[in-house]
């Protein structure tokens, strides 16, 4: 078992005003799924995920839920999650910045002196998931065991 973390971005197509119109045939597994485009509120689509990245989820905590370590599901903004990405440039441009840009964390969310190669890995793939975000999307952050 573990800690896992996803990162949705969430696009609002309100197609209640006949905007968008036809349907998509889907599969899921052998089963059809029918989406009709008039009644499409939104899109959401996988922007990233993480596995037991307690630094990157502490950096959440502290920057998008006020604090409150409780599994929900958070709004969160494109221009917010630029400046994580912007750390973690930072970071691996220079490791020292590490403690102070995006301090290590255990697994319950405590400080801890833990920059190893998994953790500078986190921080480098966290840089290459959010590489097209869109400042002013809204994204929606969630957690959980």
């Amino acid at each position: 078992m573990g800690f896992d973390m996803y990162l949705n971005k969430k696009i609002d197509v309100d197609a209640e005003y006949g905007v968008l119109t036809g349907t998509i045939s889907l599969k899921v597994g052998d089963k059809p799924v029918n989406v009709r485009l008039d009644r499409l509120k939104f899109i959401v689509e996988r922007q990233a995920q993480w596995y037991n990245a307690h630094a990157i989820h502490k950096w959440f905590v502290d920057n998008v839920q006020d604090g409150c370590d409780n599994d929900g599901y958070y709004e969160v903004c494109g221009c917010d999650l630029q400046k994580l990405v912007d750390n973690c440039k930072q970071i691996l441009e220079n490791k020292e910045l590490a403690k102070t840009l995006l301090p290590a964390a255990d697994s319950y969310g405590f400080a801890c002196d833990v920059y190893d190669d998994r953790y500078f890995k986190q921080v480098e793939d966290t840089v290459k998931q959010l590489n097209d975000l869109e400042e002013h999307a809204w994204y929606e952050y969630s957690s959980g065991w």
